[in-house]
């Protein structure tokens, strides 16, 4: 690919970028490539488990914009990566749940930053996307921006955004019947998804007993983070909203199959947090 200016009749040959090069391109020329949000810090540290793999995480770019209050996770690719959507959301979930923490940590660095909980900005940027990324974007819950990019020589760059339309979750049925009309009905419709997902799931080996979860008797211990990456995958196959795993928690807490109580238990060699829920219960839904 070539970038011809019409005017000089000069050809810019397109450039292949590391993704080392195409962060410090974004760094240094912030202002122009987003003027309109401010720069909390480059690889922007998260302390506690993040990702299944490690214990900590880094976001590529975390901002703050002004004008909506909310934090900017932004996740770069120098080419197409499936698993840019996955350590977004992944990053996105961790603050949510540890939120007054990162505030404070991004506080420090912008002493006048007013945020608010609980939501935020996902800008996931690369060379490329599928078509079916575009979308996806539609059904998530957070406000999301497509970028893509191509670099030419002479620090030439054409950048293309295509962002989601809606960020109200809205369950959509395939049957045209009407849709939920408030967050008791979007809340109550999840957890009927949910409890149907995970049966099915766990007789087809989508879900793994010893991984995300653990039955002893009539008690469940499910490890909702894990379930709900699966789920998530459940929900775009079916062209439902996804959800945040901080919001399925909630809603799963709320069912009366959950016995109010958590257990630290032994995952695939890995000590992790559980949520007990009678699985007679569960069974018959």
């Amino acid at each position: 690919m070539e970038l011809k200016s019409l005017n000089t009749q000069i050809s810019y040959p397109e450039k292949e970028l590391s993704e080392k090069e195409l962060s410090d391109i974004i760094e240094s020329y912030w202002n122009i490539i987003f003027p309109e949000i401010d720069l909390i810090k480059r690889e922007f540290q998260l302390a506690g488990q993040v990702r299944d793999s490690e214990t900590g995480g880094r976001v590529d770019f975390f901002a703050y914009n002004p004008q909506s209050q909310r934090f900017v996770i932004i996740e770069i690719k120098k080419n197409y990566n499936k698993n840019i959507r996955s350590q977004i959301f992944d990053y996105a979930e961790f603050i949510e749940d540890n939120f007054d923490l990162v505030f404070l940590q991004a506080k420090e660095i912008l002493p006048n930053l007013q945020v608010k909980r609980d939501t935020f900005e996902l800008i996931l940027f690369a060379k490329y996307f599928k078509p079916a990324d575009y979308s996806r974007i539609n059904k998530f819950e957070y406000s999301t921006k497509l970028i893509t990019y191509n670099f030419f020589e002479n620090n030439h760059i054409i950048i293309n955004t295509h962002e989601n339309k809606s960020l109200k979750p809205i369950i959509k049925k395939r049957d045209k019947s009407p849709l939920p009309i408030n967050d008791d009905e979007f809340k109550m419709k999840i957890n009927e998804i949910f409890w149907r997902f995970f049966n099915t799931a766990t007789s087809s080996k989508v879900l793994s007993n010893n991984k995300e979860y653990k039955t002893d008797g009539a008690e469940l211990f499910l490890r909702i983070e894990k379930a709900h990456k699966e789920f998530n995958n459940y929900l775009i196959e079916n062209e439902l909203p996804i959800v945040s795993a901080n919001l399925l928690k909630k809603i799963l807490q709320a069912d009366s199959s959950y016995k109010g109580r958590k257990k630290s238990l032994r995952f695939d060699n890995q000590v992790s947090s559980s949520y007990i829920f009678n699985l007679l219960e569960i069974n018959m839904k």
